[in-house]
């Protein structure tokens, strides 16, 4: 019995100890879930949403200035800055259109200028009828080294080496009426071709038999009477030219006088000194080509 009592009396004890650790756990549990329903009831008690601390809330405000501070936009800001870039653009094109009517006109353009008003002798309103005509500045250098004093076609030519500066006129500016050797060291001119440009250039009643004395054989010309042509050495030295050349130093000036063209220029020696001779020429065309006939020279 003894022994009996004994087995009950700790099963006694051993339930008793079960059964007041698994209360005392219940009770823990309780107690958490009572504490955590209290605080969200008394979340919701308040206004709909979670307290926020105030650190928090001024660290959130501080850092949107701050965002602001450093030039980032809201999605607003953007579209205003969007709005106010297309309005700079069409301020720009504004700019531009602006320029382009600063612009001179094509008007303005087309106008012309002093310089254009004043013709150069080539053009001319006195005669018509020609395709092509003489460079006169060209042949300016060429007759001022025979021409470097007072002369009137009216009172008769002076004795001067008409034939050489006809040949290198016909060589410098009308090669393709006139003929070449085959090598081109040559220039081949027909007696009739070199008379009649003779005439154009210096007057009609002009012979060239009376020229033909300044053939000179030393600096390679000649004549072929077979075929009555002239020929002259295209590498010649010099042609004939006297001591007077035209200056490169100065300008030559244009002007027109009693209907004809009148062009002064500097000629210079090989000592240096200038004389300022004026040229008096007339204008004439034959076969499509205008021609400037020498008519006066006057030093000044």
């Amino acid at each position: 019995m003894k022994i009996i009592s004994l087995v009950l009396a700790l099963a006694i004890l051993i339930c008793s100890f079960c059964g007041c650790a698994k209360k005392g756990h219940s009770a823990d549990e309780t107690t958490d879930g009572e504490a955590t329903e209290t605080t969200v009831k008394a979340d919701k008690d308040g206004d709909g949403e979670p307290e926020k601390d105030e650190n928090d809330s001024d660290g959130t405000d501080g850092g949107k200035d701050t965002v602001k501070g450093d030039g980032e936009k809201e999605p607003d800001d953007t579209k205003d800055s969007k709005d106010e870039g297309d309005k700079g653009d069409e301020e720009t094109e504004g700019s531009a259109d602006t320029g382009k009517g600063d612009r001179p006109s094509d008007t303005d353009k087309d106008t012309p200028s002093k310089d254009t008003d004043a013709k150069e002798p080539e053009d001319t309103d006195k005669i018509s009828g020609y395709t092509d005509g003489m460079v006169l500045e060209a042949y300016i250098s060429v007759l001022s080294g025979q021409f470097y004093s007072d002369y009137d076609a009216r009172e008769g030519a002076p004795r001067k080496d008409l034939l050489h500066v006809t040949a290198l006129f016909l060589y410098s500016q009308r090669q393709r009426i006139i003929s070449f050797s085959e090598d081109r060291s040559r220039i081949i001119i027909p007696a009739s071709l070199l008379e009649k440009n003779l005439q154009l250039l210096f007057g009609d009643g002009l012979k060239l038999s009376d020229y033909t004395s300044y053939l000179d054989p030393s600096m390679g010309d000649s004549y072929d009477s077979e075929t009555d042509t002239y020929s002259f050495s295209a590498y010649r030295e010099n042609w004939g030219e006297g001591k007077y050349s035209l200056s490169m130093d100065d300008a030559m000036e244009y002007f027109e006088k009693d209907g004809k063209t009148v062009l002064t220029v500097t000629l210079v020696d090989n000592k240096g000194k200038e004389l300022v001779v004026s040229y008096e020429l007339s204008e004439l065309v034959y076969e499509d080509y205008l021609y400037f006939r020498l008519s006066k020279v006057y030093v000044s």
